[in-house]
């Protein structure tokens, strides 16, 4: 579907407690656009806190189609635990499709649970970008002044991934 969404703005914590599987998409403005989506998210912000399972950001949670971010903000503490991969950013959580431009973070990011085995990309602002066989830049003119922690207690050598990215300009 096409998703136009322009000037939104989330004021109220947004918070996911459940570990099902089909409850991972969590956000500020949008928790997820499908692989065969397409649109724009421009000049929304983000002002709540967010804790969630798996695809937590301020902006959108997943960015699997084609949906451009652009001129948008978060401010707020964003939180990810989970029962297996987190992908967790102050703008979005994973995308593997379209672009970010001229948006920046400054909330706190925190990756709240570990277990073994398990997978974290986090980034100031995007978890993890990925799927682009042309070699084009998905982020450009973002910043990053958000703080970035992890808990990493039950870390073992050789079974936890943990990818991590500040400032991309």
């Amino acid at each position: 579907g096409k998703i136009a969404l322009t000037r939104c703005e989330n004021t109220g914590s947004v918070s996911n407690t459940s570990n099902t599987r089909s409850s991972g998409y969590i956000a500020g403005i949008l928790g997820r656009a499908d692989t065969y989506s397409s649109g724009s998210i421009k000049e929304c912000s983000n002002k709540g806190a967010v804790t969630g399972y798996q695809y937590v950001a301020g902006i959108i949670g997943g960015q699997f189609g084609d949906v451009d971010v652009a001129a948008c903000y978060n401010t707020a503490k964003i939180t990810g635990v989970s029962f297996g991969k987190v992908y967790l950013a102050g703008i979005a959580g994973k995308s593997g499709g379209g672009t970010i431009t001229d948006c920046y973070n400054r909330g706190d990011l925190y990756d709240k649970h570990w277990s073994q085995g398990h997978i974290r990309a986090v980034g100031g602002i995007a978890g993890c970008e990925e799927g682009r066989n042309d070699g084009t830049l998905a982020i450009s003119n973002c910043y990053n002044m958000g703080k970035i922690d992890f808990n990493t207690e039950n870390m073992e050598y050789g079974s936890n991934w943990i990818y991590e990215v500040g400032n991309i300009s």
